[in-house]
């Protein structure tokens, strides 16, 4: 379940609900340390979302009621910037989005610091497989 193939099925789904089209955002993944789970990527001058991204090092040992929220949640801010031509953050309006899409209205619904102690496992038990 947890694949780009998924996520447009997803999105192409929360489209009809939420009366927009994001299809012509590309979706991406990449797998490094770093701070974020995912991401909504936008022009700056003129707030079109043009790609959401996901980190697949939390991702993939993430539990699938987080792993749906997480991308309900970058979703919700590209319907924010298609909606409003500005970027919503993590606000009231794209708030109130989150609950059209069914994910929680939270800008950290995971922690970073537990889902990087369960990667460091995962790479611990694979090299010793090995």
């Amino acid at each position: 379940m947890k694949s780009l193939v998924y996520v447009r099925a997803e999105y192409d789904r929360l489209d009809k609900l939420c009366r927009v089209n994001t299809k012509n955002i590309r979706l991406s993944t990449y797998s490094k340390q770093h701070k974020t789970v995912a991401a909504c990527w936008f022009h700056t001058n003129n707030f079109i979302p043009y790609s959401i991204t996901f980190n697949n090092r939390y991702l993939c040992v993430m539990p699938e009621v987080d792993y749906v929220d997480i991308i309900r949640h970058e979703y919700a801010h590209a319907v924010s910037l298609i909606r409003t031509h500005q970027d919503c953050g993590h606000n009231s309006i794209w708030k109130d989005i989150c609950l059209e899409v069914g994910c929680r209205p939270s800008p950290y619904s995971y922690n970073l610091n537990k889902l990087e102690q369960l990667v460091a496992l995962i790479d611990l038990m694979n090299r010793i497989a090995l």
